[in-house]
């Protein structure tokens, strides 16, 4: 049993993108043990600090069952923001701010419009389908785009 989720886990990893294109990519186990009674798990030491980092701005927890069921890049990260500020009654970032949270530009898309649809309404019915009925999109709730004029 151990041994399946331990491979499982050996070949899962993170990355965490930064700005002008740099990123970081880090195995989640460095090591995995199992001797009949006791189960040791290693993470390298570069992800401690991380999480430590990460952990200041919010963490949350996630339904790995729900995580595990979705297949694009921008539902599983946009699932583990909901997931980290749910607590929150309001959450503000920009759109460069969210695009670099879950990994892409906006001027990837040829308009608002397929950015929208592609990274937030899509991914967001693709996260509810898959919740089995855990999740439900309320009409008008959920979240709000502001244009800031200056």
């Amino acid at each position: 049993m151990f041994e399946n989720a331990c491979k499982a886990l050996w070949n899962k990893g993170i990355e965490i993108k930064g700005k002008n294109g740099s990123f970081m990519l880090i195995r989640l186990l460095s090591y995995a043990e199992y001797d009949g009674r006791t189960l040791t798990l290693e993470t390298p030491s570069i992800i401690v600090s991380e999480m430590l980092d990460y952990s200041r701005h919010g963490m949350g927890i996630i339904d790995y069952k729900l995580l595990f069921k979705l297949k694009g890049q921008y539902e599983k990260r946009i699932l583990e923001l909901i997931s980290r500020f749910k607590n929150k009654r309001d959450f503000e970032c920009t759109i460069g701010e969210f695009c670099l949270m879950v990994g892409t530009n906006l001027e990837n898309y040829v308009s608002w419009r397929a950015f929208s649809n592609t990274v937030l309404i899509k991914s967001l019915s693709n996260i509810e389908k898959s919740s089995g009925g855990m999740w439900k999109i309320k009409s008008g709730k959920g979240f709000e785009i502001k244009k800031n004029i200056k």
